[in-house]
């Protein structure tokens, strides 16, 4: 399956967002540990769009929870447009333990398009956008639902509530050629993993 080209100042902004995120998580973790089984050490998604953010801000002018006449009841997490690029980025970020964080990610996906598609950035005349899905995931298996589903191994048998939701958005993100990709941001050994898993598409403006 074909899946769309990410831009070079995307994709090494997506690189130094797993090292950056290590460098700081490895002198503070922002959250305490989880009080449900399935919850871990997650934490809040915030800290992936801070880092994005800096890490582009050299190159693109940067903005948060960015709502436009079009969608006033829409904010999205984080939008850059580049300095020198023909394109904008619109990211929505999530942290990936639960089965209603699942379902989000196929809501943040059409809220994206809806944002891309609005009156507000037609009129800076890009010829096309891309979307962002960033994900903070920390496991103690590798066997975590939408880590499998990211890596296409989920299967066919399992038919749990967050299985049938991980194969719900990754028919969206197929649909959209995007480019999925699951980073280690740190082993932690015995303790688990610390995940970043990320999803890129195009968006055509014409």
């Amino acid at each position: 399956m074909k899946h769309c080209k990410v831009p070079l100042l995307l994709a090494e902004a997506l690189k130094k967002l797993r090292t950056s995120l290590e460098e700081d998580l490895s002198e503070f973790w922002p959250a305490p540990e989880g009080k449900g089984h399935d919850e871990g050490r997650e934490m809040h998604e915030a800290n992936m769009v801070l880092h994005l953010g800096a890490i582009l801000k050299n190159n693109a002018h940067i903005y948060t929870e960015v709502s436009t006449d079009d969608h006033p009841d829409i904010d999205i997490d984080f939008v850059a447009l580049p300095r020198k690029e023909d394109w904008f980025l619109i990211c929505e970020a999530k942290r990936g333990y639960a089965t209603n964080h699942i379902m989000g990610i196929s809501w943040d996906i059409g809220r994206i398009l809806s944002i891309a598609e609005s009156k507000t950035f037609q009129e800076y005349e890009y010829s096309k956008a891309y979307g962002l899905i960033l994900i903070t995931l920390w496991t103690k298996s590798e066997r975590r639902a939408l880590i499998q589903a990211w890596k296409n191994n989920l299967g066919s048998r399992r038919t749990s509530p967050i299985a049938k939701s991980c194969r719900g958005v990754i028919r969206k993100l197929d649909n959209l050629y995007a480019k999925r990709g699951v980073l280690t941001i740190h082993d932690y050994g015995n303790e688990g993993n610390h995940y970043l898993l990320y999803a890129v598409f195009e968006i055509n403006l014409d």
